[in-house]
Formats: C-alpha cells, structure tokens, sequence
C-alpha cells in the first residue's frame, strides 16, 4: 500500500489541479477517471469504513488538507486507515471539499449558469438543503427573465418551484416568436386553444415569407396544415427548383409534412453528384436520406474527395467519406504507419479513425495511448484532448510514479 504514495501523490495532484479550474475549462471524465482511480488505491483499507463515514467524522473541521496524527487517533480507526490518513492527508474529505468548492464557486457568481454547475455535479458535488434552494431560484429567476433555454438546465439539476406547469403555460403565452415558443413548449408547457390559433397564424406567415425553419417548428408543435398541404408541397417544390438546393431546408419541409414526389427523382441525384464533386460531406449525407441515387459519376467523385483528405493528412475525411460508399484510399501499410504517427502526435482521435478504417496494432497501443495521457495532463491540458485519450482507453500508467512498491 505504501509503495503506491507517489502514485497516489501525482494523481491526487492532477486531480486538485484539475478542480481548481473554472466549469468552462474543466473535463468531467478526467476527474471521474482520477476519483476512481484513487478509490481503488484506497479499497483495501476501506473495507468497513467508506469515505463518508470518515468525512462525517471531519465535517466540523476547518482546516481539512492535514490532520495531526493525534486527532486521527481521537477517530478510534484501523491502524492501516490512520497510516493512508497520515500519509495522504484526508484523501476523502479533502476531494469531496474540493468538488463542493467548485460548485460553490459557480453559485458565487452573479448569474450562475446551469450548465456549468452540472459540470460540477456530475463530478459529484453533494446536494444539500443549499444546494437545493440555489438550483430551484436559478429556475424561478429564468422563468420570470422569460429565458426558457436556461430554466430547462435547472429543470435537468432537478429543480423544482411551486406550480411550476403554470408558470411555464403562461410563459408560453408570452412568446412572440416561434423560437421563443419552441423553447417554452421543449420544456413542456401545454398549448391551449389561444396557443393553438397563435401557432396557425405563424404556420401561414411563414409560408408565405418562405421561412422554413419556422415552418418545421410550427408544424412539430402542433400547427394545423389542413388547407395548407399544397402551399407546403409549393414552397418544396419552389426550393428544389433553385440553382443550389439548401438540403437541410428540403428536409425540414419533409419533415413538415412536404411530399417529395416521385418526379422530382432527377433533382435529388443531380444534387447528390453537385455536392459530391464540391466534397461535401454533410450535404451529401443529407440527399442520401431524402433518397437521390448515386449514379457512376457521384461514385467517382466521391473517391476523389476521399483521395483529396487522403492527401491532406485528414483521416476524419476519409472514413466519412468511405461511410457513404467511396473506396478507401489507404493501403495497409499507409494505415499502419499513420497510426502510431497520430499517436505520437496528440492526435487520439485521428488515431481512432485509422483503426476503424483498417488499421493493424503493430506496437503496444496501450502504453502509447497511455503516455500521450501523461503527455497531454502535463504539457497541452486541452480538455477535449483529455477526453479523446479517455475515450481511446488511456490511463494513467502507475508504473511510472510508484517508486520501491512493496505489497
């Protein structure tokens, strides 16, 4: 137990380091990872007392990162949990504060937003009575600011204020836009008849100024199109007649209820091959889904747009592209190098899309993957970074800082 201190040292260390941080700068997965890491450390010596029992022991104390060896004494505890007390200094209490700081320091704020304290909490900042009363005022101050979008984050933290259904009917009422009342009905709000005739009013208007974005919102909330189905298949047909179709529009107004008929066939695969040959991916997935056909000139476009990211070094490219039909560029060898060469530069993501495109583990990807962790924690400290190793297996290597382990 004792040969782990340095371990245990260094990722307590990074842990402390990484808690310190604001909610914008934090990565969740990396303190989780680093709090279970040292929960296993610990497990043998806890095995009848958790950390909550040894926090509530310390609950009055103000001074939290050392504890004399005679106060530890007062506890009455196992000889072995005073000795990992003595050497590690109240590794429960002490994270446990740490998380409760950060928490604390978001609801310091003037406006403490929701989604950054989640941060927190899903860490596992404890919830208590305080705790509570700041989450369910952050919901009643968003509601009465009409700012439904941040009142459902509350809502997530498991809010609550008295008549809450009420409150969001009413601000419902309230909206005069189509996005403001897509945010209050996303939350649940209920719509009445006044609501009702609001939102046919808007289906009509947005018709006719062509808005369909607002269209696709209207009708997904409950707008009445009876009457209104031809000028929805015009409006489909008008933006499929133009030079270059807008996808994404073209889906919403079927997902509106538009019909694509049958002759516009020739539209949807001319489309396809346009997109194709200006490599773009997104586009090209979204004619797919409203059913253009690609034809032996799209497939060759599509090849080229996977050889041109092939150049460019770009695998991300390349295994979307592949994804819809093109040939992959790489060859095995080309896979293979690549993939230790994106390992050794940062780059666990790139990494991950050679290994789904074929590539073979010529090396021992865990250590690897494992010091490009160590790397990131200690030079880049980028949390997106931090989560992709996660996410690609990395773990702290514990050979690396247990220095004379005797079990």
């Amino acid at each position: 137990m004792l040969g782990n201190i340095a371990y245990r040292e260094c990722i307590q260390g990074i842990l402390y380091k990484e808690l310190s941080k604001d909610s914008d700068d934090i990565t969740p997965e990396l303190s989780k990872y680093l709090v279970d890491e040292l929960e296993k450390i610990h497990v043998k010596s806890l095995e009848e007392y958790s950390i909550s029992y040894v926090n509530k022991k310390f609950d009055t104390m103000t001074n939290c990162q050392y504890v004399p060896v005679p106060l530890i004494e007062d506890l009455e505890l196992p000889g072995v949990l005073k000795v990992v007390l003595n050497t590690s200094g109240l590794y429960g209490y002490d994270i446990q504060r740490k998380i409760n700081g950060g928490l604390n320091r978001e609801f310091a704020k003037d406006n403490p937003n929701p989604f950054h304290a989640k941060v927190w909490l899903d860490i596992g900042a404890k919830i208590d009575a305080k705790v509570t009363n700041k989450l369910n005022s952050g919901l009643e101050r968003m509601i009465k600011s009409n700012e439904p979008v941040f009142a459902g984050g509350w809502l997530s933290l498991g809010a609550m204020i008295p008549d809450l259904q009420q409150k969001l009917n009413e601000g419902l009422k309230t909206a005069t836009t189509v996005d403001k009342a897509k945010e209050w009905c996303d939350l649940g709000a209920s719509i009445d008849t006044n609501v009702q005739l609001k939102l046919n009013e808007w289906l009509k208007q947005s018709l006719k100024q062509k808005d369909v974005s607002d269209v696709k919102d209207c009708v997904a909330m409950g707008a009445t199109i009876e009457n209104l189905q031809q000028q929805l298949d015009d409006l489909l047909a008008s933006k499929l007649h133009e030079d270059r179709p807008d996808s994404t529009e073209v889906i919403f107004l079927k997902q509106a209820g538009a019909d694509i008929k049958p002759e516009f066939q020739t539209i949807l695969d001319s489309n396809l091959e346009r997109v194709a040959q200006e490599n773009s991916i997104v586009q090209f997935k979204h004619w797919l889904e409203l059913g253009a056909k690609k034809t032996d000139k799209t497939n060759q476009f599509i090849n080229l747009a996977a050889r041109s990211y092939a150049e460019g070094n770009n695998p991300h490219g390349v295994k979307e592209w592949v994804s819809c039909g093109a040939n992959n560029p790489y060859s095995q060898a080309d896979l293979n190098t690549m993939l230790l060469t994106q390992i050794l530069n940062n780059r666990p993501n790139s990494a991950r899309c050679l290994l789904e495109l074929g590539a073979e583990v010529c090396f021992d990807i865990q250590a690897e993957l494992n010091d490009g962790l160590l790397r990131t924690i200690n030079e880049d400290d980028r949390p997106y970074l931090i989560r992709e190793w996660l996410d690609m297996g990395a773990r702290l290597n514990r050979g690396l800082f247990v220095v004379d382990a005797q079990d």
